[in-house]
């Protein structure tokens, strides 16, 4: 009698009864298909987050609040379907399995998704449904024994956020690059105003130039954009003095240049090409006792000051392309 108990406890024929049993076909299947249509979910989340990101400028923070809300709620919802649906059809631990199984698949199928997107690709997209349907069977399966199951989970989620802050680092340090070469390629030394009626706003990078905004200390007057051609060869362009375009007047700080729909700026040569100063495009056109006051007090910016303008250049950059930011 003894020797039963402790045969069936602990002997061969309890380690038998203890196995684990096979995963029933039912779960199998049901998560199969489950994986091979996540990376259609995140599709249909991803799609908020790229709208948020195309004309980035032009959302306010709330507006982006509520997308990143709702491209969250589409994959947590399916999470809690894909639980049950794995519940309903036997298998064990149904809702953890559901939200380890998503983890696992999110980092392989956020890659592929954004790869078939880029441009759209149909064969990358399949893989990425194989390899999801995959990685939610294999989930099932650990679910069987707890402690497979945790290790999963804490894997998951250490690759998602390594992908997420991978992401985030790639973005931010494209921005600040892009910031440091505008500056560090300004045909010429770049032109700073030093008065104490100006205060420098804002740097952000346009095209092929670099933009200082400059607001005026007290109710007279209105903004004023230094714009630096960066780049050999950028701005260089002719003189529209010489071309027809428009009226021109020529000082001892540069040529006031008046085009043809009325909008007066102020042309300072240097380092072969031409700086521009005048209002923003928003505003009215600036005045000619402004932009020359301005032109007289422009000098070369310090090595400090170049540093600071990078700076205040990434600053724009994050405002111009992040979301919500520029509203705030």
């Amino acid at each position: 009698m003894g020797a039963g108990i402790a045969d069936g406890a602990g002997g061969p024929a309890g380690r038998r009864r203890t196995a684990r049993a096979p995963v029933p076909r039912g779960p199998v299947a049901a998560a199969a298909a489950a994986g091979a249509a996540w990376p259609v979910v995140l599709a249909v989340s991803g799609i908020g987050v790229q709208h948020l990101f195309w004309r980035a400028y032009s959302h306010t923070l709330q507006e982006a609040a509520w997308v990143v809300l709702f491209s969250a709620a589409v994959p947590l919802g399916g999470a809690l379907a894909v639980g049950r649906l794995l519940s309903r059809r036997g298998a064990a631990h149904g809702g953890a399995a559901a939200a380890v199984a998503l983890l696992l698949a999110c980092p392989t199928a956020v890659w592929s998704v954004w790869r078939a997107w880029q441009p759209p690709d149909p064969a990358t997209f399949a893989l990425s449904a194989a390899l999801s349907a995959g990685a939610f069977v294999l989930v099932v399966h650990l679910a069987q024994r707890r402690a497979p199951l945790r290790w999963a989970a804490a894997g998951s989620a250490l690759a998602l956020l390594v992908l997420a802050a991978g992401c985030a680092a790639a973005f931010l340090g494209g921005m600040r690059g892009e910031a440091a070469a505008a500056v560090e390629s300004a045909d010429g030394a770049v032109p700073v105003l030093e008065h104490p009626r100006w205060e420098l706003r804002e740097v952000w990078v346009g095209g092929d130039s670099l933009v200082l905004t400059y607001r005026p200390d007290g109710p007279s007057g209105g903004e004023l954009e230094v714009r630096v051609p960066t780049g050999p060869g950028h701005g260089a362009g002719g003189d529209p003095c010489s071309e027809g375009g428009g009226a021109c007047e020529r000082h001892g700080v540069g040529v006031l240049h008046r085009d043809t729909t009325g909008r007066l700026e102020l042309l300072v040569r240097g380092g072969g090409a031409a700086t521009r100063v005048a209002a923003p495009f928003t505003e009215p056109s600036a005045r000619r006792a402004d932009l020359l006051e301005a032109g007289a007090h422009l000098r070369p910016a310090t090595p400090a000051e170049r540093g600071e303008l990078k700076r205040l250049a990434f600053r724009g950059l994050l405002r111009h392309n992040v979301p919500g930011l520029a509203h705030w």
